[in-house]
């Protein structure tokens, strides 16, 4: 079986394997990413047959094109990374800071964020004066990055995290308040298993 016309050249059978083994590896791909941009509109303009390949093995290519992510998901929920609780919790901070400054910014526009206000944001929602360590925050961080939720990024000499739309695909929410009370359960079972270290 074949998934290409003879619209295709080597080139685009190349890119065809990469992009699709780069959505397997990472589940999204955001047009305002540098490095996704050229995949990102390969996909829009080979969507069908993408989604054709990928329905074969029983995953769904979810395309927005208002916030420019490409998301791949699987219908029978095989192969989901299992977030720990500190990544849970990470997520659901970026989620807010992002409904929070996407207030500010019209669409489009990057929306960026110091490490300490992500650490003050979390810090709000921590009451028993315990904080993650530094290790697990880091290595939280790295498993959204892996993911194309976040990116570190240098603006105007100062190291921030930006934060991709990608985010709304990663932790949808009509209901921003529902965000924080995900993060105030999480906080509370991790403490509970943190309480000796």
């Amino acid at each position: 079986m074949t998934f290409f016309d003879e619209s295709y050249n080597e080139r685009m059978k190349s890119d065809f394997s990469r992009i699709s083994n780069k959505l397997l590896s990472n589940t999204f791909i955001c047009r305002d990413r540098k490095q996704d941009k050229e995949d990102y509109y390969f996909i829009l303009r080979k969507r069908h047959d993408i989604e054709k390949y990928f329905d074969v093995i029983d995953w769904k290519l979810d395309v927005d094109e208002v916030y420019g992510v490409v998301q791949l998901t699987n219908s029978r929920d095989f192969n989901r990374y299992q977030l720990k609780k500190i990544e849970s919790i990470l997520l659901a901070v970026f989620r807010i800071i992002y409904h929070k400054l996407s207030q500010e910014i019209s669409l489009g526009g990057d929306i960026s964020v110091s490490i300490e206000d992500v650490h003050n944001e979390i810090k709000s929602f921590w009451t028993d004066g315990k904080m993650m360590d530094k290790t697990k925050f880091e290595d939280g961080l790295r498993t959204l990055k892996r993911f194309r939720i976040i990116e570190d990024v240098k603006i105007s000499g100062s190291e921030r995290v930006l934060i991709y739309p990608s985010i709304l695909k990663a932790l949808p929410a009509t209901d921003i308040r529902e965000v924080s009370k995900l993060i105030d359960a999480y906080i509370g079972k991790w403490s509970e298993e943190n309480e000796d270290s």
